[in-house]
């Protein structure tokens, strides 16, 4: 049964993210990524996460808001940067994935509850009425990958029931719906993907956050290539300087800047450019560049 239930969502995704616009045009559409979801309902299930997560890329992509990116490109940074498992971006890991996979926002979910409970009446002995309940409910968090700023957080979650009557004995049902089980499941998907839109609507991303690289005499190399930066583009570079906390909480309440000088970019890779020094002096990697 539980193989069963594996196979049906894999499947379904993947038949649903078939007959989506996968390879629409990305212009004017929000570049994003969906991490495989943690399963949190139960190791019982499975690549029940993967399933959610697959299901959730599929409608978003439906939406015509979203251009997302593909699993397998999504998994190969994820295992090169040692963030293979679904729970491992954070808000501070996020901004580095974005920068190599060029996306404005990442994310993360989990699954929270999935499976049935039975309930009902007895009369007697002669007959009998019982109810069998699917859920499923989600988690999803979604992080600017320019800000590393939690822009997105809520749940959702979806039931149905199947009512069985039996008579001396008979009847009654009893077995594992498979396909209700799914439909609960692609609710609570509908019900975040509806959410995820309209937040979205009023949503502008973060200018992609930069740092300095390395620095060769007056050539400076930035963690940022195609997609982030153009040839020709000028920034500024500031330096971090002492942090202004609250006393009571701890909590950082700004950063002192200072400006190191400007830059203009004269190359663009894949995954870095190189810019030449147009003012200032003693640039250091870890400089923000804005």
């Amino acid at each position: 049964m539980r193989r069963r239930i594996e196979v049906f969502l894999v499947v379904s995704a993947a038949l649903f993210g078939a007959l989506s616009p996968q390879l629409a045009r990305a212009a004017g559409k929000f570049r994003i990524a969906v991490v495989e979801f943690e399963n949190r309902a139960g190791n019982q299930w499975g690549r029940l996460g993967s399933g959610a997560s697959d299901m959730l890329a599929t409608e978003l992509v439906k939406t015509g808001q979203f251009s997302v990116i593909e699993r397998e490109k999504l998994q190969a940074v994820l295992n090169e940067q040692a963030l293979g498992m679904s729970g491992a971006i954070t808000p501070q890991s996020a901004a580095q994935v974005g920068r190599l996979l060029g996306v404005q926002a990442i994310v993360t979910g989990a699954v929270t509850e999935f499976g049935e409970s039975q309930s009902g009446v007895s009369g007697g002995g002669y007959f009998g009425v019982s109810k069998r309940e699917y859920r499923a409910a989600v988690d999803v968090r979604i992080v600017d990958t320019g800000s590393g700023e939690i822009v997105f957080a809520d749940n959702a979650a979806s039931t149905d029931s199947i009512a069985n009557v039996s008579v001396m004995g008979f009847g009654g049902g009893g077995e594992w719906d498979e396909q209700k089980a799914g439909q609960v499941m692609r609710g609570a998907i509908s019900t975040l993907t509806t959410k995820i839109g309209q937040r979205f609507k009023s949503w502008s991303p973060a200018p992609m956050a930069m740092k300095v690289a390395n620095v060769k005499g007056d050539q400076v190399w930035l963690n940022a290539g195609k997609g982030a930066v153009n040839v020709g583009d000028s920034f500024s570079v500031f330096r971090k300087g002492e942090e202004i906390k609250d006393p009571d909480t701890g909590q950082v309440l700004d950063v002192e800047m200072t400006k190191v000088g400007e830059l203009i970019v004269t190359e663009v890779k894949d995954k870095y450019s190189i810019a030449n020094v147009k003012s200032g002096s003693g640039f250091q990697s870890g400089d923000i560049v804005k």
